[in-house]
This record gives C-alpha cells, sequence and structure tokens, in this order.
C-alpha cells in the first residue's frame, strides 16, 4: 500500500529500515506543514495531530513507558477528547477498574 502523498510503501514484506526512513521523515515533515489537514481522528492534543495527521482508523495504538510517566492519564485524556468529537472509544487497561477510570476522569475535568 502507497502513501498517496509521498509514495511510502506500507506492509511491503521485510524491507530495510533504512530504505524506509527518508520517505517517511519527508512524509512527517509534510504533515507537520500542513497543519490544519487532520485526515484521522483528533486527538485533541495539536501537535500531536500536526505530526500523526490523527489517529487512524484499524490501526491499533498503544502507549509504552516507565511505570508512573503518565501512561494513563495521557490515554484516559485522548479517550475524553475524542468522546467530545462524537468518537466512540474502548479503554483497556490491566492496572485500573472501571469505577477507578470513571472517578479519574470527573477528577480531570473538575
Amino acid at each position: 500500500m502507497k502513501n498517496k502523498n509521498m509514495n511510502v510503501e506500507y506492509d511491503k514484506g521485510f524491507v530495510k529500515i533504512n530504505e524506509l526512513i527518508p520517505n517517511v521523515l519527508k512524509e512527517i515533515k509534510s504533515n507537520v506543514k500542513v497543519k490544519n489537514d487532520i485526515k484521522g481522528i483528533k486527538t485533541g492534543f495539536k501537535n500531536l495531530d500536526n505530526i500523526t495527521i490523527g489517529l487512524r482508523k484499524k490501526e491499533l495504538t498503544l502507549l509504552r513507558g516507565r511505570p508512573g510517566s503518565g501512561k494513563s492519564s495521557f490515554a484516559l485524556q485522548l479517550a475524553y477528547n475524542m468522546c467530545l468529537n462524537n468518537k466512540s472509544v474502548a479503554f483497556f487497561t490491566a492496572e485500573n477498574s472501571n469505577v477507578n477510570i470513571v472517578k479519574r476522569i470527573i477528577c480531570s475535568v473538575a
């Protein structure tokens, strides 16, 4: 599959990363220049949206980081922002109960 804008090939099979990096960097720079042309789902974080052009359907987005680095807080804020834009969001966590998640959302908007 090719990105229409930058001729970057995705899902081509095994490819050396050094063959992909130049075109991917061009794509990212192009995305940053076209700040108001968000094609995916807006996250509510303008800088993130400008770089990624929003989150895309049929993609799984994972957040990772060290314990206590704010992954859950960031993910909850993403989910909340997308819900404000009438998007359906599934939130999976092995660390918090559903009641605790709702409490954290309420506290963040209070």
